[in-house]
């Protein structure tokens, strides 16, 4: 079985966002991943899934839910749905080419 490919993305939330019942996040900017699985396909080719967008969250990032238990670190919420409903963005950053020095620039998207 092949490994997975993971890409380092962003997620934005402009608001406060239940990630699932009784989990809400603060508005801001979080590391994540996206993760696409290879699935062997007719001909030997191989082809990618749909991809999922993977966020680990620690406490100091949740306003309600698993912080309030006195054992949570960090927990890795699936936050794929959100990104096509639009309550999450995603940002990229590109290289901008007008200056003499590498500068990222966040450009939010949105997905199909």
């Amino acid at each position: 079985m092949a490994e997975p490919r993971l890409t380092k993305v962003y997620i934005n939330a402009a608001t406060p966002v239940e990630i699932e019942p009784g989990v809400t996040i603060r508005p801001g900017r979080y590391p994540a991943t996206k993760q696409e699985l290879a699935v062997p396909s007719f001909g030997g080719r191989t082809v990618w899934t749909d991809p999922e967008y993977l966020v680990e969250l620690a406490e100091a990032q949740i306003i309600t839910g698993s912080a309030s238990n006195p054992a949570f670190v960090s927990t890795e919420y699936n936050v794929t749905k959100l990104v096509h409903e639009g309550q999450l963005t995603l940002m990229s950053f590109v290289k901008h080419c007008g200056h003499d020095w590498n500068v990222l620039h966040a450009r939010q998207r949105e997905v199909d």
